[in-house]
């Protein structure tokens, strides 16, 4: 068995994350393809992957203990909720794991079968949520049910069974609890509770099922080169939620398509995948591309898809709907396939093969790429013929997300993003210049088509990001990080120290929609240095305060946080705490995007010796906050608490305030596998 772990108290708990590769089958069973463990705080997954059954299983131990099922499968689950027990209840991990199939008239349900054991002396069943990952995660923020997906236990022998069918009549879902030992069930008067007996404890197998289709596993020898850094638990992770159909975003609560997952995690890995993977995941995101170019950002399937099928006034059929509210993924697509060329060595033969096929209905893919190519093109003419601030992309009207800090806090009320429009849109128009110039464009437009592209980048680039400068004076800023350390209760000495006479001046996270900046400082430069060659003035100027010491800038010892609202107003910072999705938090993979962006400015030969020693600085200080981070970093997200003099990294979703839960394997986070720490000496070089 291999065990990695992280302890520190937090909140009652300890904050635990490991991995484990030991096998729980029974004897008799052959081992699966895959099985793996991991343990974030309070909460225990088990992941499980066999031929056609991929399963992972979700324990919350806690004074509200609850299971949940997730399958990569149609995006769906079970899931089962307790109530508010009189003691903290912990679960054990299972034994005995296997798949399971189950044949039925409308479809064969995949799942596993397992024993259990809590730790309680008894336990009250809230509720059985059986179906889409989207009807479950609504009931853990919101408590909330469709009449139509409710349903009763049955009796089978010794076993309690929740089971029903789709509501399109396809496949179902199922729960089987046969209590074990000297546990006993109490099933009166409609409700339903777990009581254990002289041991104290509750035991019971499981079975759980799904009966949507299940995925084609992209197996391991067609994702790696050998190259990848040999990390297991990110080798496993990836492998869970990598299939030829789509990459998953995260498990539990994202096991489906999102587009922009898909590209940034497929850009970030880029040097240590194979073709095969690169094909798949692009493929995936161009099979989704809308009439209009836009990139799909999730997709609604299995019986979500139903649901939503029968609201817009449809048939009662699992037809998938797409999500196209995000600007932010629009001008992504070509910035990875101008990667994919340029640093793959077959990279412009593959791609022009890829883009030879064909979607479904008949198209190429190269056809279905130039909607998108047209849509970056028309969208970006306005502001590169009248750049102000109001000819930038917005998001999109009555809307309060748009781009990856895509919570409805995330931009700070902003509408129009530093991201998109200091870095995306102008990487964007570069890479349609680059495809064009490398011929992959040729067999799908006519030249003067795309001949626009690299002009209007030149604009973007000049004039967009000074737009969303930021200058406060000195004597300010100190007054503002001093208020901002008392409100966090932590300390602002080390911050102070490095604010110097000059004030701060960053970019700003996004513009209101006068055009006014809005004051927080956060990690998107990353996407600056990974995407573009910025000007070395350019650089200095974004990356100064990101990498100055919270709370002041974006530095903690338990990693790069991705937003400090330090200087903006008191409504500002109450949106943006440690337990909103997008405040002053780490997401692991915005650190490889930096890290990584960094390399890449290094590499390049144009660029100042000061300018140089900066970054240079600038990797060390963040390779020992990624590294002091290690064994967290394949999670979707973590928190910090302050305590006695130390900032320690906390599960998120599971402290006082935070406002939903990370999940356990995420697909970005796996992209250290290619971005790795480089050797002692050789940044300058």
């Amino acid at each position: 068995m291999e065990i990695r772990s992280l302890v520190t108290p937090l909140l009652g708990f300890a904050l635990l994350l490991s991995a484990c590769a030991d096998r729980q089958a029974s004897p008799d069973v052959p081992e699966p393809e895959l099985h793996f463990s991991i343990t974030e705080g309070n909460i225990y997954n088990e992941f499980y992957r066999d031929g056609a059954v991929a399963a992972h299983t979700v324990l919350t131990s806690g004074a509200k203990p609850r299971l949940i099922v997730a399958y990569p499968a149609g995006n769906s689950g079970v899931s089962l909720w307790f109530e508010e027990a009189e003691s903290i209840a912990t679960w054990a991990k299972p034994t005995h794991m296997r798949p399971v199939t189950e044949a039925r008239q409308t479809g064969t349900l995949y799942g596993v079968a397992m024993d259990l054991r809590v730790d309680a002396p008894s336990l009250a069943l809230e509720n059985v949520v059986l179906g889409n990952i989207r009807v479950i995660r609504t009931y853990l923020h919101e408590k909330t049910l469709d009449a139509r997906l409710s349903v009763k236990p049955q009796r089978d022998g010794d076993a309690f069974v929740w089971s029903r069918a789709r509501l399109d009549g396809v496949g179902g879902y199922k729960i089987a609890l046969t209590p074990t030992g000297d546990t006993r069930v109490e099933n009166e008067t409609g409700s339903f509770r777990l009581v254990a007996g002289s041991s104290g404890q509750l035991t019971f197998h499981l079975t759980a099922l799904t009966g949507d289709t299940p995925l084609t596993p992209l197996t391991r020898n067609r994702l790696l080169l050998p190259s990848a850094a040999q990390d297991e638990l990110s080798r496993d992770i990836l492998a869970f939620l990598s299939y030829e159909e789509k990459l998953l975003a995260g498990s539990w609560r994202f096991n489906t398509y999102f587009g922009r997952d898909t590209l940034l995690t497929t850009a970030l890995l880029m040097p240590v995948l194979q073709d095969s993977a690169v094909d798949a995941a692009i493929g995936s995101v161009i099979d989704r591309l809308a009439d209009t170019g836009g990139v799909a950002h999730e997709e609604d399937i299995g019986e979500f898809a139903v649901i939503r099928q029968l609201e817009l006034g449809g048939l009662a059929e699992a037809k998938p709907v797409y999500d196209y509210a995000m600007v932010d993924e629009d001008y992504m697509l070509t910035p990875v396939l101008a990667r994919y060329v340029s640093s793959k060595q077959n990279g412009p033969k593959n791609l022009a093969t890829l883009l030879a096929d064909k979607t479904a209905t008949g198209e190429t893919y190269g056809d279905v790429l130039m909607r998108n190519v047209g849509l970056v093109l028309a969208s970006a003419k306005a502001f590169a013929s009248t750049p102000v601030a109001t000819n930038l992309i917005s998001i999109e009207e009555g809307m309060r997300v748009g781009e990856w800090r895509d919570s409805q806090e995330g931009l700070g009320n902003g509408k129009y993003a530093y991201s998109v429009n200091a870095v995306l849109v102008p990487a964007a128009l570069e890479a349609i210049a680059q495809l064009n110039e490398a011929g992959v464009l040729a067999p799908y437009a006519e030249v003067d088509a795309v001949t626009a592209a690299a002009d209007y980048a030149r604009v973007w680039a000049d004039k967009a990001p000074e737009l969303f400068d930021v200058n406060i004076m000195a004597d300010q800023a100190k007054a503002e990080v001093s208020a901002y350390a008392r409100a966090q209760g932590v300390p602002s000495e080390e911050a102070q120290a490095q604010l110097g006479a000059d004030g701060v001046s960053f970019p700003a996270l996004a513009l209101d929609a006068s055009g006014q900046p809005i004051p927080v400082v956060h990690s998107d430069p990353g996407f600056l240095l990974f995407f573009r060659d910025p000007s070395p003035e350019l650089i200095e100027s974004s990356l100064v305060d990101v990498f100055r010491p919270f709370p002041a800038g974006l530095m903690t010892p338990v990693g790069m946080v991705v937003a400090n609202p330090a200087f903006a107003s008191d409504e500002l910072e109450a949106i943006f705490t440690k337990g909103h999705y997008h405040g002053p938090v780490v997401w692991p993979w915005q650190q490889a995007m930096m890290a990584a962006g960094l390399k890449r400015q290094l590499s390049r030969d144009d660029l100042p010796r000061a300018t140089r020693e900066k970054l240079a600085a600038y990797q060390d200080a963040l390779w020992q906050v990624i590294d002091a981070g290690h064994n967290v970093k394949t999670a979707e997200l973590w928190s910090w608490e302050y305590q006695d003099g130390a900032y320690l990294p906390a599960a998120y979703g599971q402290g006082a305030g935070h406002l939903t839960e990370s999940n356990a394997a995420q697909l970005w986070s796996t992209v250290y596998l290619a971005v790795q720490k480089p050797e002692a000496g050789l940044a300058m070089k």
